[in-house]
């Protein structure tokens, strides 16, 4: 199965899930079912957030989301 783009930035990140769904501020089930429709449940403010903790700029975070 082909990941899609958020998983991709998520696992090239080099942090687990958990940690990434901890600095979040979700646990990592409310961290899976944001990802399950990114682009319906996610925040701008959320979207900022993750690209923090990614490192990655907002708008490589955005399009990830969009093109989910």
């Amino acid at each position: 199965m082909a990941k899609d783009k958020l998983s991709k930035l998520i696992e090239n990140s080099g942090y687990k899930v958990s940690y990434v769904a901890n600095e979040m501020g979700l646990s990592v089930s409310g961290f899976w079912k944001l990802r399950q429709d990114p682009a319906k449940k996610m925040n701008a403010e959320q979207m900022v957030k993750l690209a923090k903790i990614l490192g990655e700029p907002v708008d490589t975070v955005f399009n990830a989301i969009k093109n989910f």
